[in-house]
């Protein structure tokens, strides 16, 4: 009987995906927020849920989270789901370099004025001026709220109807599954490391989903769980990239700038060195299948690492889901990060069949059968 819900996009999609969802007729609202929300997302929600409305909110941790609303309807003709109309008390602005207004449909950067506006960064006096500076739009009869601007790093633009369409950073700045990363925060980390000359951090598709993959040139050679492990005593996890690229040497533009469009894929380097294994059981067959299916791959092998293939965790919670249901047994989310590859996992659900049943209730055929799958 829950009424409201809130999603970061990734999670929605998750929820799309899950065959229970039409089940959830109590939804009255669901709003999402963290990240841009596409429009394929919205139409299998609002498909899956007629009844149920679906608003779109975006704004940053500076400005007490949400500036904006815009309320999706079903199977527009919208091309992207913009990020709305300013709530009360605060504006929005789109500037152009000068910080001067822009025109309906131009280009430029979004500035956060109003109530909910943050002071300031505790101690950072040199980020609070790159990003904050005086409003110089203040109206007639406003109060000090309204003394200042914060610049978003986003770019956007107004729509004929008012509506403002969200349009991608100005910065190096990235969302993944709701959580904001600076990149250069991760490659200034990786060159604290004496065997890494140069570094470079971007988000790829793999295997169709968004993750982080670093490219390093090394003065010598290092193993990736030496760099992860360095990495993981000042960042967070999910800041920690899925996988690390070593190349001789960055390519470059004619005018001798890094040309990240001539960086090699990560997928297709991946799949060029995975070794593949087939199932050697039912067991591991079942499981495979699984994989191939929520990661949407071709092929998997059973010592190819779940989460090497482009899992994270909502995914990892819609496998154990499976697992549980296609083994009738009580498999938990933890099994998976203890255990990510296709044959520990097989050894973790025989284990669990094991303890279910009890050694002493098991019979001949049974106990040849486990063995077997052993």
């Amino acid at each position: 009987n829950i009424t409201v819900a809130h999603f970061v996009p990734s999670m929605l999609q998750a929820f799309n995906q899950s065959n229970m969802i039409q089940q959830c007729t109590s939804l009255k609202r669901i709003f999402t927020s963290g990240e841009a929300l596409q429009v394929q997302q919205a139409n299998d929600l609002l498909d899956a849920l007629p009844a149920t409305e679906l608003h779109n909110l975006y704004g940053p941790t500076e400005a007490a989270i949400d500036v904006s609303y815009f309320q999706c309807t079903a199977r527009s003709s919208l091309t992207s789901i913009p990020i709305g109309k300013v709530i009360d008390n605060m504006r929005l602005y789109i500037l152009d370099a000068h910080k001067q207004l822009l025109p309906l449909g131009a280009t430029g950067d979004l500035y956060i004025s109003g109530i909910g506006l943050a002071q300031g960064y505790l101690n950072r006096p040199e980020q609070n001026t790159a990003v904050f500076s005086k409003n110089t739009f203040k109206q007639n009869g406003d109060d000090d709220n309204y003394n200042r601007l914060y610049k978003t790093g986003d770019i956007a633009r107004y729509l004929p109807d008012g509506n403002i369409e969200y349009l991608g950073r100005s910065d190096n700045q990235v969302k993944l599954r709701g959580l904001r990363i600076e990149l250069g925060e991760i490659e200034h980390t990786l060159l604290e490391l004496d065997a890494i000359e140069q570094a470079t951090v971007m988000l790829q598709d793999i295997h169709g989903e968004p993750q982080l993959v670093a490219y390093t040139v090394n003065q010598s050679p290092m193993i990736d769980m030496e760099i992860r492990a360095h990495l993981a005593l000042s960042l967070p996890a999910y800041m920690l990239p899925f996988c690390f690229i070593p190349l001789d040497h960055f390519p470059l533009s004619a005018n001798g700038k890094l040309d990240r469009k001539q960086l090699p894929k990560a997928q297709s380097l991946l799949q060029a060195q995975q070794a593949y294994c087939p199932p050697e059981n039912e067991t591991e067959a079942a499981i495979a299948t699984m994989f191939a299916t929520i990661l949407s791959v071709k092929q998997v092998g059973i010592h190819d690492n779940f989460f090497l293939l482009g899992g994270h965790s909502l995914l990892a919670t819609k496998l154990a889901a499976a697992i549980r249901s296609h083994f009738e047994c009580p498999f938990e989310l933890k099994e998976i990060f203890d255990h990510p590859t296709v044959h520990e996992i097989s050894l973790a659900i025989i284990e669990q069949n094991m303890l279910q049943l009890g050694m002493d209730d098991l019979d001949d055929d049974d106990l040849l059968a486990l063995l077997d799958d052993l």
